[in-house]
């Protein structure tokens, strides 16, 4: 199940970008979003992309943290 986590990663991103990206305008690198506002003075929708990593990095080092303690075993194999 190892070998196959570059295809999961892979697919997750192709799948963000094939359906998020025609419908919002989003993108997923915080920098791509801070030029063009600073460039156009359109800071609306900015905070989104500025508070949304930092959420998703605290929740990804919490689930983390969560299956470590819960499941020991399954943490060494990783």
């Amino acid at each position: 199940m190892k070998h196959l986590s570059g295809v999961a990663i892979g697919a997750t991103v192709s799948l963000d970008i094939l359906f998020s990206g025609p419908l919002t305008g989003e993108s997923m690198n915080p920098a791509r979003s801070l030029g063009p506002a600073f460039v156009t003075g359109h800071y609306k929708g900015l905070w989104i992309y500025i508070i949304g990593p930092i959420l998703g990095a605290i929740f990804g080092a919490w689930t983390y943290n969560l299956m470590k303690l819960t499941n020991n075993h399954a943490v060494k194999e990783i």
